[in-house]
Formats: C-alpha cells, sequence, structure tokens
C-alpha cells in the first residue's frame, strides 16, 4: 500500500492563541525549567561527586574527593 500524495497549495493561516494559552505555557515553562534547574545542579550534582567521582579514585561511594586521604 502506498502512502497518499500530501499537497499543501494555500498556506495553511495560523490561529493566534488566546490569553489563557499563553498564560499556561508561560507557567508550564517556569516549572520546567525550575525543576531542570534544581535536578541538574543538586540531585546530579551529588550523584557525580558521591558516586562516581569516588568510583573513579577507588574510595567507597558516598565519599567526596577531597574526603580522607
Amino acid at each position: 500500500m502506498s502512502e497518499p500524495e500530501i499537497s499543501q497549495t494555500e498556506p495553511v493561516a495560523a490561529i493566534p492563541a488566546s490569553r489563557r494559552e499563553i498564560l499556561a505555557w508561560a507557567f508550564y515553562d517556569f516549572a520546567n525549567s525550575g525543576y531542570s534547574t534544581v535536578v541538574l545542579t543538586t540531585i546530579y550534582s551529588a550523584y557525580f561527586v558521591g558516586v562516581f567521582v569516588a568510583t573513579i579514585i577507588n574510595k567507597s561511594p558516598g565519599t567526596g574527593p577531597l574526603l580522607g586521604p
């Protein structure tokens, strides 16, 4: 079965977003940006230092590179 050809001869008119939709997307973007920032700066950095770096320098997991000899 072949795919039907889609031909578009006229440009599709964009429907402007309502004020409510714009506000909803602004709140969504604000919350999503905050979530990403918290995850990247706290959770990922704690994992990276506590587990990944400790594993590389043969220390026990949970200890940072500057803790202990």
